[in-house]
C-alpha cells in the first residue's frame, strides 16, 4: 500500500474538541506533524464553551490519566493550586488548551470545515476543505462532535434509538422511567417520568409544535431521535453583566405551556426549571480526596432540568441534526439559541411570569469576560450525540452493566449511564410525559 506522496501532515484531526486537542498533542510529542481543521475559530470544544465541569463526581478515579490529568493540573496551577481542578472557566481551558497546542508546535486551520474526502484502498488519503483547500495525510483522526470525516469517508454509521431486539438491549428504544427500580437515584431522589401538567394542545385542539402524540410512542422501539440538545449557558450576576436581549424571531408562543403553569404555579422559582452551577466562579478548593469544590462567586452555568415543565433542553428541536448538511444545522442551532435566549428573556419580561420569578430571572445576565466575539454567548451548541460509527464491534449496555472485563483493553472509562429526555409526549389535553430518560448505575 503506497503512502500519499509529501503529505500536508503526518496526522490530521478534524475537530479541536478535547479530544482532538490531546490526541494531537499526544501525537506531536511524539515527533509527528500534525494539523487540525476545526470549524470553529476556537480550540477546546464544549469545555471550553460553557461545560465548566468534567463531572468527577460521576467517575473513578481511574479515568483520569496522561495527557488530560496534565490538562486538570495546567487548571489548578492557573487558579493557584497544587491539585488538578475538575471545574473551571471557559476562558480559561480554552487558553490552556491553546498553550498546549502552541507548545506542541500543532498548526491549526480555524474556520475550516471538511468537505469532501478521498478514499483509496479502504484509506483515506486527503480531504478538501468547504473553501477549496486540500489536505493530505498518513492518518486521520476524527474528533468532531457529529462525526463529518466518518460520514464523508463512507464508513458505516447510525444515530438515534435501536430497538430492544437489536442488541437484546433493555434500555433500548423508545422508554419511559415507570419503576422506581429502572434508575438509580439522582440528587438524592429517584426520578420518574410522571405525568406533567401542561397543556400539549392548543384551545382549538391542535398539537402544539414539538410534542409528539402519545400514539406514535412504541415501547422499545429504535427510532432516529437523539437525546435533546442545549446551550451550556454561562450567565453572572456581576455589575458589568451583558442584558440577555430579546432573539431575533421572538415568539412568547413558544412557552405558553409555561405561562399556563405559572397561573396555576406562582410560587414557581427558577431552580425549578433551570439547573445553575457555580463550576465556573473562578474559586475553588480541592478537597483531600480530590474533589474539587467550587464557591460561589458571580459567574454560573446554567444547565437543561430533568422533568421540569419547560427547561432549556429543545425537545424535538434536536431530531434532524447529526445528518444535516452545514445550512440545515446552522438553522437548527440559530432555533435552539432562540429557544434558549428567549426562554431567559420570557421568564425576565412576560408580563405572565409571577414578580418573583421575574426578579429572580433579571438578576442574570452574560459574563462580559466570556465569549466576546460571539455576543458572549457560548460558542457551541450542547450536542449531547450524534452519529455512531458502525465497527467490527459495537459496544451496547452488556459491556457497560454486565461484561466490564476485555482482553485488550486501551483505556477505562467510567461514568453512570445518562442519556437526557428525547422528547414530550402528550398522554392527555392537560399532560404530558419527557420521554426517553436512562439514568442506571453501572456498580
Amino acid at each position: 500500500m503506497t503512502e500519499p506522496r509529501d503529505p500536508t501532515t503526518d496526522l490530521l484531526i478534524y475537530a479541536a474538541t478535547p479530544a482532538g486537542v490531546i490526541a494531537a498533542v499526544s501525537a506531536a510529542r511524539q515527533g509527528l506533524s500534525v494539523t487540525i481543521l476545526e470549524p470553529t475559530r476556537h480550540v477546546g470544544g464544549l469545555n471550553a464553551s460553557g461545560l465548566n465541569t468534567a463531572e468527577r463526581e460521576n467517575m473513578g478515579n481511574e479515568s483520569f490519566g496522561g495527557i488530560m490529568l496534565e490538562f486538570y493540573r495546567r487548571l489548578g496551577r492557573h487558579y493557584g493550586l497544587e491539585s488538578p481542578l475538575f471545574r473551571w472557566e471557559s476562558k480559561v481551558a480554552e487558553a490552556t488548551f491553546e498553550a498546549m497546542l502552541e507548545e506542541a508546535d500543532v498548526t491549526v486551520c480555524f474556520e475550516t470545515r471538511i468537505h469532501t474526502v478521498v478514499v483509496q484502498e479502504r484509506r483515506i488519503r486527503r480531504v478538501t476543505s468547504s473553501d477549496g483547500r486540500e489536505f493530505s495525510a498518513r492518518y486521520f483522526i476524527d474528533a468532531s462532535y457529529e462525526g463529518d470525516l466518518m460520514a464523508r469517508a463512507g464508513i458505516s454509521y447510525t444515530w438515534g434509538r435501536e430497538g430492544r431486539e437489536a442488541h437484546g438491549e433493555a434500555l433500548a428504544g423508545q422508554r419511559f422511567i415507570d419503576d422506581p427500580g429502572d434508575v438509580a437515584a439522582y440528587g438524592g431522589k429517584v426520578v420518574i417520568d410522571e405525568p406533567i401538567p401542561g397543556r400539549p394542545y392548543t384551545p382549538d385542539g391542535k398539537l402544539r409544535p414539538f410534542f409528539t402524540p402519545m400514539d406514535e410512542i412504541d415501547i422499545g422501539k429504535g427510532d432516529y431521535k437523539v437525546m435533546n440538545y442545549h446551550f451550556r449557558i454561562n450567565v453572572s450576576t456581576a455589575a458589568d453583566r451583558i442584558p440577555i436581549e430579546k432573539p431575533p424571531g421572538y415568539d412568547p408562543e413558544r412557552f405558553a405551556v409555561l405561562r399556563e403553569y405559572l397561573a396555576q404555579r406562582p410560587d414557581t422559582q427558577f431552580r425549578q426549571l433551570i439547573d445553575v452551577y457555580p463550576f465556573p466562579s473562578g474559586r475553588y478548593t480541592v478537597e483531600d480526596d480530590g474533589r474539587t469544590v467550587p464557591h460561589p462567586g458571580e459567574k454560573w452555568e446554567l444547565n437543561n432540568k430533568q422533568s421540569a415543565i419547560i427547561s432549556l433542553g429543545h425537545f424535538g428541536g434536536q431530531f434532524d441534526y447529526p445528518d444535516a448538511d452545514e445550512a440545515r444545522r446552522a438553522e437548527i442551532v440559530a432555533d435552539h439559541r432562540e429557544h434558549n435566549q428567549g426562554l431567559l428573556y420570557f421568564l425576565a419580561h412576560d408580563k405572565a411570569v409571577p414578580a418573583a420569578l421575574q426578579a429572580e430571572a433579571q438578576q442574570y445576565g452574560l459574563p462580559a469576560d466570556e465569549f466576546a466575539d460571539n455576543g458572549h454567548w457560548p460558542y457551541q451548541l450542547y450536542v449531547r450525540e450524534a452519529r455512531r460509527m458502525i465497527g467490527q464491534y459495537v459496544m451496547t449496555e452488556h459491556d457497560v452493566l454486565d461484561s466490564r472485563r476485555k482482553d485488550d483493553v486501551v483505556w477505562l472509562g467510567t461514568h453512570k449511564i445518562d442519556c437526557h429526555h428525547v422528547q414530550r409526549v402528550a398522554v392527555s389535553r392537560t399532560h404530558f410525559r419527557n420521554e426517553g430518560r436512562i439514568w442506571r448505575l453501572n456498580n
